[in-house]
C-alpha cells in the first residue's frame, strides 16, 4: 500500500519519494504514468520507500503512481491504491506591453499574471526574476530595451516555485525598437477627392501622427488602441500631396507613403456653431445643482447659402469633451430660425463635477460639417437646509414667554 505522497499532492522537482507498506522480504514495483518502473525490497519493519522520477511530459492532467508486490518467485499482488499526483505548473501571462508594442525608450516595464508566491523567470536575452503578488500578479522593472536588428526582441516568461519543475513558457511578447512610417490606406492614390477628404491608415500604438500636404503639417492625432488612425481634411482644389510622419516617445518617424489626390471643387464654407447650457427655464447657466434638468442650445449661422443642415448633441462626463466619456448622444435635430433648443435632449446629473455638451452641424451640401467648442459646466451640491424652531403652546399659538404650569412644545420647519 502506498502511504506517501498523498493524492493530489502537486510534485514540484523532476523526481520524488515514494513510501509505503508491504510484506518483509517481498519485492515492490513502483509504477509511474509516463516514467520508468522502479524496484525495492521491503525491510523487515514492512515499510519501504523508493525514489521515482516524474513523466518528462509533464501533462497538465497530472499522473498516476501504484505499487504491487511480489514474495520469492509467486506471482505479483494486485496493484495497490493508485494515488493520482500533479507535477504541472501553469505558464504564467505577460499582459502588458502588448505584442507588436513599439519601444524606443532605455528601459521598460513588464507586468503580467501567474501563480501566487511563485517565482517569475523573466526572458529578453536577459534573464529578470521576480515574485508573484498574492492577487497573482508580477511585475519586472527596468527591463533593458535590447536595439537589436532587425528592430526587435521578444519577451517570454516561465514560472517555478523554487524546485526544479519549471512551467511552460508563456505567450511571447514581440518588441519592436524602430519606428516605422505609418502607412496611409485611403484615400488611394490618384484619387478625384471633394474638398474634405478623410485620411486612414495604420501606425504604432501610442505614437502621434501627423498628416502632411507637401511640407504643410494639416493635422495631427493619437493612433488608436488597435493602431489605426482617421482624420478629416479639408484641402483647396487642385492636386495635394499627402504623406504623414509618427512620433513615440520624442522619436518620429519616416515619412509614410506619398498619396496624391486632386480636389475639383473648392471647399464650402465653414458655418459658426456655439452651444449654452440652458435649464428647464431657459437660462444660460454655468453651474446648477444636483439634480437639475439642463439641456443644450446650440445656434447655427452661415455666410451664404441658407442653413439645411440638422445638428446631434453630445454629452459628456469631463469638462474637456476629448478628456472625458461621451455618455450619449441625442438623435438628428433640425434647427428653427438657425437655432436648436435641445429639450429633448435634457439631462439631469445627480453626481457632483464637471460635464459638458458638444453639438456637430452636418448634412448641409452648402456647408462643411463643423464641430461645436466644447461647453463645460459643473454640477454643485444642494445647499444646507434652513431649519426654524418654534415655541407653542396648547393650541398650537407662538409664545416667547408662558406663566408657570402652561403646557409648551416645539414646532419645528
Amino acid at each position: 500500500m502506498i502511504t506517501s505522497p498523498a493524492e493530489g499532492t502537486l510534485i514540484e522537482d523532476s523526481s520524488f519519494l515514494v513510501e509505503g507498506t508491504g510484506i518483509p522480504g517481498a519485492t515492490i514495483m513502483v509504477t509511474v504514468t509516463g516514467a520508468s518502473m522502479r524496484m525495492v525490497t521491503v525491510p523487515e519493519s514492512g515499510l519501504w520507500s523508493v525514489s521515482v522520477g516524474v513523466p518528462l511530459s509533464n501533462p497538465p492532467e497530472g499522473f498516476d503512481v501504484s505499487a504491487t508486490q511480489q514474495v520469492a518467485d509467486g506471482p505479483a499482488s494486485l496493484p495497490s491504491n493508485v494515488v493520482h499526483l500533479s507535477n504541472y505548473v501553469p505558464p504564467p501571462e505577460i499582459t502588458a506591453p502588448r505584442d507588436g508594442a513599439v519601444i524606443l525608450t532605455p528601459t521598460f516595464t513588464v507586468r503580467g499574471t501567474g501563480v501566487p508566491g511563485y517565482s517569475i523567470l523573466l526572458q529578453t536575452g536577459r534573464i529578470y526574476v521576480t515574485t508573484v503578488d498574492a492577487s497573482g500578479n508580477w511585475t519586472v522593472a527596468d527591463v533593458i530595451t535590447e536595439f537589436l536588428p532587425p528592430a526587435g526582441f521578444d519577451v517570454s516568461a516561465a514560472q517555478n516555485l523554487g524546485g526544479a519543475l519549471s512551467s511552460a513558457m508563456s505567450n511571447v511578447v514581440h518588441i519592436t525598437t524602430v519606428l516605422t512610417p505609418p502607412v496611409i490606406g485611403s484615400p488611394a492614390d490618384g484619387a478625384a477627392t471633394p474638398a474634405s477628404v478623410i485620411v486612414t491608415g495604420i501606425g504604432a500604438l501610442g505614437a502621434t501622427v501627423t498628416v502632411f500636404d507637401g511640407a504643410t503639417a494639416l493635422i495631427s492625432g493619437p493612433v488608436n488602441a488597435v493602431g489605426e488612425f482617421t482624420f478629416l481634411v479639408t484641402l483647396s482644389a487642385g492636386a495635394h500631396v499627402l504623406s504623414a510622419t509618427q512620433t513615440l516617445s520624442g522619436f518620429t518617424s519616416d515619412p509614410s507613403n506619398i498619396v496624391t489626390v486632386t480636389v475639383t471643387s473648392p471647399p464650402p464654407p465653414t458655418p459658426t456653431v456655439t452651444t449654452e447650457v440652458h435649464d428647464a427655464a431657459h437660462n444660460a447657466v454655468s453651474s446648477v445643482t444636483a439634480g437639475t434638468a439642463v439641456h443644450a442650445r446650440v445656434g447655427v449661422t452661415g455666410t451664404g447659402a441658407p442653413l439645411t443642415g440638422r445638428v446631434k448633441v453630445f454629452w459628456y462626463d469631463a469638462g474637456g469633451c476629448l478628456a472625458g466619456t461621451h455618455l450619449a448622444v441625442s438623435p438628428l435635430l433640425s434647427l428653427v430660425d438657425g437655432a436648436v433648443d435641445a429639450t429633448s435632449f435634457a439631462q439631469t446629473p445627480s453626481t457632483l463635477g464637471t460635464y459638458s455638451f458638444q453639438a456637430v452641424y452636418s448634412g448641409d451640401p452648402a456647408y462643411q460639417d463643423t464641430t461645436g467648442p466644447c461647453v463645460p459646466f459643473t454640477v454643485d451640491p444642494l445647499p444646507p437646509a434652513t431649519v426654524t424652531t418654534q415655541v407653542h403652546d396648547a393650541s398650537h399659538t407662538v409664545v416667547t414667554s408662558a406663566v408657570a404650569g402652561i403646557t409648551v412644545h416645539p414646532f419645528v420647519q
